[in-house]
């Protein structure tokens, strides 16, 4: 024992304190609690959330086993319930496999190197609804791959596609009220606005034919200008200058006479406009087309457009476009109420990377699982430090529900200033059941079953849109009702023997402008039988039209018919007369 003074130093040390052992046994075995009891529990409410969020309706995970010293996370039994039918998942996954390096969970990042996907079903049953019971839980699902976007940029195209051009069609054998419904639209009636605005011009001008008629000189001052006419100078420089006047109103007053007369007697030319624009707004297809694909197919392209343009929000605003500089990289992240504005440094990697994801299905023996083969490369937060754009690659078959030989080819480009997403996407075969045509009170027409065939091309570039696909049926069958038993024959008629048929179609254009266009079999064989079967209904409601709107005509026609008399047996004589009595005065002179 050594002695500095007063105090002896024992000369044994311990390395390990004895409570220092303790506590950290202790923490360790916190440690070992929290990720075996409580890790998975809290990242599988987690993930439960935010898929269900982005799926709009409820995502169930069985379990979750993490192994945080390898870097291994397993998920098994992932059920994404259906939005429309609650008790059915849109998709069901056996098991999900990640690997992820353990070093950049130290700096908040999580990279995984791969993962697996097993185990795939469609259509499977629920054991409790999959919707979202409050409203609460309803309103804060963001837009889901089944839902609409509520976004205004179709506005261009939106009247067009959703016009239905076989409303009230079961209505031409049965006859209109048209003097209702022609009443409501009148204001679009070019006839009764060129009525209208003949009436107008007149209630304007005859305040001013008024005034100046009372300014004609009385019979009082006319005798007054004839006695002072030769002795004096300045009483015949004013005759002069009243002759003028009053001869330029008088001709002024009979180019209106004429002008309003010639309007109303040609009143009844717009008649053949009015036609097209009553048809137009009971809902009855333009005969002159010979195609209405458009018209008939619209809802759905309208539709499958919106759910197509989510995604690719979705995917620009979790992926998203960056603006390098010398030294980092500034990227937006857009959230619901607010975005978030990272800087990363030139040669960092994203806080989030999926290198690799594997999807392998169809192996089970009872066939219940898709078949699926494919690949899912880069995946990550922030495109420009990546460097690499992100790869969908899948092949699918599911034969127990007829569709086969799928191929997708996806490529997110986000590296570049323009953003870039391509997708190509074809399926060999697949049974198409209740596709809808039409339905409304008058009419049901869908395909109940048909073979079909798909190839779509689409790349989007910025701001522009370019979307093409083209459709093969076959074998189809159709259902049409209608409590029109002769709406209902001619619809049979015109789709007898038109078993096949292609339907094309393709978007382009800037998403605030886009042009639509698209053609089928279907829409020119509806668009030739609505001209030949209906064709003496259209003659008959045609010819109800034109009558029904003269019928408006008549109290327009009177009240411009007494404003006019008033003009041409009142205003235009006193003008004359006057005119005349005044030449009499200056014929005098000579």
């Amino acid at each position: 024992m050594f002695i500095t003074g007063d105090s002896p130093i024992n000369s044994k040390k311990f390395i390990i304190r004895p409570k220092g052992l303790l506590i950290l046994g202790l923490a360790g075995f916190s440690v070992y609690l929290y990720s075996r009891f409580v890790f998975d529990t809290q990242v599988k409410m987690f993930l439960e959330s935010e898929l269900s969020q982005l799926n709009g309706a409820k995502v169930n995970i069985g379990s979750i086993d993490s192994d945080l010293l390898k870097g291994k996370f397993t998920l098994s039994n992932i059920e994404f319930g259906n939005p429309i039918t609650p008790m059915r998942n849109t998709f069901q996954i056996g098991k999900v496999t990640t690997r992820f390096a353990i070093a950049p969970l130290f700096r908040r990042k999580l990279h995984i190197q791969d993962m697996e996907i097993e185990g795939v079903k469609y259509w499977t049953q629920r054991q409790e609804p999959g919707n979202f019971a409050d409203d609460i839980s309803a309103a804060m699902v963001r837009a889901a791959l089944l839902d609409r976007a509520s976004t205004g940029i179709y506005s261009g195209i939106r009247n067009e596609l959703l016009d239905n051009p076989l409303r009230h069609l079961g209505q031409l054998g049965s006859g209109f009220t048209l003097s209702s419904k022609l009443g409501i639209i009148s204001d679009k009636l070019q006839s009764v606005r060129n009525l209208r605005g003949i009436l107008g011009t007149l209630r304007d001008k005859e305040p001013e034919w008024d005034r100046q008629k009372s300014e004609l000189p009385s019979p009082a001052v006319i005798s007054g200008l004839r006695q002072r006419f030769r002795t004096d100078k300045a009483t015949q420089e004013e005759i002069e200058n009243r002759i003028q006047s009053i001869q330029s109103g008088l001709d002024d007053l009979t180019k209106d006479i004429s002008e309003i007369s010639s309007q109303l007697s040609g009143a009844d030319q717009h008649l053949s406009n009015d036609i097209a624009v009553v048809r137009n707004e009971l809902g009855l297809p333009n005969t002159n087309h010979k195609d209405i694909t458009n018209l008939v197919f619209g809802p759905a392209w309208l539709g499958f457009l919106e759910k197509l343009s989510y995604w690719l929000e979705y995917s620009r605003s979790r992926s998203p476009v960056a603006t390098n500089t010398d030294t980092y990289s500034i990227a937006v992240y857009k959230h619901d109420r607010f975005r978030a504005i990272r800087f990363g440094k030139v040669g960092a990697t994203p806080a989030f990377i999926l290198q690799q994801a594997t999807i392998k299905s169809g192996g089970d023996k009872n066939g219940s699982e898709i078949k699926i083969d494919g690949t899912i490369r880069g995946i990550n937060t922030n495109p420009r430090l990546y460097g690499k754009p992100s790869t969908i690659e899948i092949s699918a078959d599911y034969p127990e529900k007829g569709f086969r030989h799928l191929e997708l080819k996806a490529v997110i480009d986000h590296t570049q200033e323009i953003p870039q997403e391509t997708i190509n996407l074809s399926i060999g075969a697949f049974k198409l059941l209740d596709w809808p045509i039409s339905r409304t009170p008058d009419v049901q027409l869908e395909i109940d079953k048909a073979r079909a065939g798909l190839n779509l091309n689409g790349d989007f570039t910025g701001n522009e849109i370019n979307l093409k696909w083209d459709i093969s049926l076959s074998e189809a069958e159709y259902g049409i009702h209608s409590r029109f038993r002769q709406v209902e024959q001619a619809l049979e008629q015109m789709l007898s023997g038109l078993y096949s048929f292609d339907v094309q179609g393709n978007i382009t254009g800037p998403l605030d402008s886009l042009s639509f266009d698209s053609s089928s079999g279907l829409g020119r064989r509806l668009a030739e039988g609505l001209k030949s079967e209906f064709k003496h209904e259209y003659e008959a409601l045609n010819e109800a039209i034109s009558n029904e709107t003269k019928n408006l005509f008549p109290p327009l026609k009177e009240e411009i018919s007494v404003r006019l008399r008033k003009l041409q047996e009142e205003t235009l004589p006193a003008f004359q007369q006057t005119l005349k009595q005044l030449q009499a005065i200056q014929a005098l002179a000579s």
